[in-house]
């Protein structure tokens, strides 16, 4: 690749945070020369879901006993585990994955649905 001066330049490989030049990542090609035909109605679509999913969502009344019946629910949950489970890797698995469940349960409320 040309430098615009016509002399020959590497490309840095992105992530380097040495800054130092290095030749480019067997296929690797560089964003600005993809091409993104038809997709270009449905891009913007999925930047309102992302959009969406990383936005704050304040609690509307309705939803608030909604959020409430699903901790108080895996709290009772998570209890039954801690104290039948014997203390291992596992239970702690389990507790964080019921953790994670009641975060994905509660952003499809928060989301409504999206």
């Amino acid at each position: 690749m040309a430098d615009g001066n016509g002399n020959d330049a590497k490309r840095t490989v992105p992530g380097t945070a040495d800054g130092e030049m290095r030749a480019p990542l067997a296929g690797w090609v560089p964003p600005e020369t993809l091409s993104r035909p038809a997709e270009e109605a449905s891009e913007s679509a999925r930047y309102r879901e992302i959009d969406n999913w990383f936005t704050y969502h304040a609690p509307s009344p309705d939803q608030i006993p909604r959020y409430d019946a699903i901790r108080r629910t895996a709290r009772i949950m998570a209890r039954v585990i801690w104290d039948q489970c014997p203390p291992s890797a596992d239970r702690t698995a389990a507790i964080r994955k019921l953790r994670e469940c009641v975060m994905t349960a509660n952003a499809s409320i928060a989301c409504g649905g999206k």
